[in-house]
């Protein structure tokens, strides 16, 4: 689910929508009026999501960079650091960086050859980040490391940013990589292409263009098209991020060196399609298939960035398929969306059962996101009605949009023969699922009620702790770090590796569920 929310022109919107839905079924007006009631509280949340924001880059602007002991060679915390750095400097051309070498005094001929190695090192980082050299200039002082200044956490934006490296009596001890899913992502894709296959019950609109090929209607032919997306990425991405011109920015059109851009989408027959997506699965070195569903409120176009983003961040070796069912793209259109994701029910099914015969694999990932978690569960309700084997390695439900009690009781007992492994994400703080609420009289899936849902057949999932990863609380799987960490935990690493990001915790129930850090 993805809401735009500019808050001057809120009202506007809800107006707008709510005239438009008179022409509608009541249905729709009945969803404009309950979605422009919370306008104001989405008003507040974005309000305090973008000062966060501000926040957070203000606080990037001072820096410690840790280095191997004795080294000059940067870990992969410390890469990781320095490319939030890079991001700021290069959206934010009026700062100047300061690279602040600390010379031992105890050891000044060895600390003073070292700490320049390290200088060096990290000025032909932020190069490589495409940071201009005007940007960056090298002060060496004397002495221990400076206590960290809180003064400059708070400098604007047009003062200078600065990056400690430390001298070699302040040498930290080694630390691991914490995403080694992302290390071989540059040398699999090259740097900013990723190529993902899709099927789609969606009708084609009247417009060649990439935004906007295929609509928000049902395909009259009453079938699927079938094709390939190409999505560029730009070399200042940052993990959970899909970088997209704002308003506040003032940016009209995309920018490949900025944000992430739908190149090409190629149809083609499904004959063709399916046998590249068995060449692919075939060649990947686990021989497997992710397929994500996107929710309500998002349009083609969107779902492709999103559907790259994931593959992107999580060092995918496999076949990326995005799944697109006929969503409006409206947030006035909750009722036309639920429609449309019960219809395409019957399709996915067919899809899933023939991407699992024909690529040979056992190894298809399912991720299902807010209201695609009703397209999945009738698809597999179908498919375990008919006696089909389709057997899928996992499926993850990050914040469905799915009645709780026909899920617990009907749902899960007909479909868990299907999967090996069931998670559920679920959070207190997603609002959209709480307007989802109070469009249907129903408690959600994806909501972190008391007591939490935790059934025997699958597993449990808080992730409570990220309230401001988006404005509504509800993208919180595909933006946000730690959970981006278990999820390829599940699917890079699978279920026998230690899951690093979670703490056990007891249900009411007497079952356990788990609460990501």
């Amino acid at each position: 689910m993805r809401i735009h929310v500019c808050c001057a022109a809120l009202a506007l919107a809800a107006g707008a929508g709510v005239l438009g839905a008179q022409a509608d079924s009541s249905r729709d007006v009945r969803d404009s009026v309950a979605i422009a009631g919370l306008v104001p509280q989405l008003a507040r949340d974005s309000v305090s999501a973008q000062q966060a924001k501000r926040d957070s880059a203000l606080i990037d602007l001072t820096l410690s960079v840790a280095f191997r002991p004795g080294s000059f060679g940067l870990d992969s915390a410390a890469q990781d650091n320095l490319k939030r750095k890079a991001w700021l400097l290069y959206f934010n051309p009026a700062i100047r960086l300061t690279i602040v070498a600390t010379i031992d005094t105890a050891n000044r001929e060895r600390g003073l050859g070292l700490s320049r190695a390290r200088v060096d090192t990290v000025r032909r980082y932020l190069a490589s980040r495409a940071i201009e050299p005007v940007q960056v200039a090298v002060e060496e002082v004397d002495g221990s490391p400076a206590e960290s200044d809180t003064l400059r956490f708070r400098a604007p934006l047009n003062e200078t940013s600065v990056v400690d490296v430390p001298p070699t009596s302040a040498d930290p001890p080694a630390r691991n990589p914490s995403r080694m899913g992302l290390q071989h992502r540059g040398k699999r894709y090259r740097w900013g292409t990723v190529r993902i296959f899709y099927a789609t019950d969606r009708a084609r609109s009247r417009s060649s263009g990439p935004t906007d090929f295929y609509g928000g209607g049902v395909n009259p032919a009453g079938t699927l098209e079938f094709g390939r997306i190409e999505v560029t990425v730009p070399r200042v991405h940052r993990s959970g991020v899909v970088e997209q011109p704002h308003w506040y920015t003032l940016e009209a059109s995309t920018d490949p060196n900025k944000h992430m851009e739908v190149r090409r989408i190629q149809p083609r027959a499904q004959s063709a399609i399916m046998d590249s997506l068995r060449t692919v699965v075939r060649r990947s070195s686990k021989h497997e298939a992710l397929v994500f569903i996107h929710g309500y409120n998002v349009t083609f176009h969107d779902a492709a960035l999103r559907t790259a983003q994931l593959t992107y961040d999580l060092g995918f070796d496999g076949a990326p398929v995005l799944y697109s069912w006929p969503s409006r793209g409206s947030l006035f259109r909750y009722s036309a969306d639920q429609e449309a994701a019960e219809f395409t029910a019957a399709r996915l099914a067919t899809f899933l059962d023939s991407l699992v015969a024909i690529t040979g694999t056992r190894r298809v990932h399912v991720i299902a996101h807010s209201m695609g978690n009703l397209a999945l569960t009738g698809a597999l309700e179908r498919l375990a009605l008919q006696g089909r084997d389709t057997l899928l390695s996992s499926v993850i439900m990050a914040a469905a949009d799915v009645p709780v009690n026909r899920f617990e009781q009907q749902i899960v007992p007909t479909v868990r023969g299907l999967m090996r492994h069931m998670s559920i994400y679920v959070s207190a703080f997603d609002q959209a699922l709480l307007a989802s609420r109070v469009l249907s009289s129903n408690v959600r899936v994806g909501e972190a009620t008391s007591p939490i849902l935790v059934l025997p057949a699958a597993e449990t999932i808080d992730a409570t702790a990220f309230r401001m990863r988006d404005l509504l609380g509800h993208g919180y799987v595909g933006a946000t770090a730690s959970v981006l960490d278990d999820l390829s935990d599940i699917i890079n690493r699978g279920l026998s590796a230690p899951r690093r990001r979670l703490e056990r915790m007891a249900a009411p129930n007497g079952l356990t569920y788990w609460r990501i850090r």
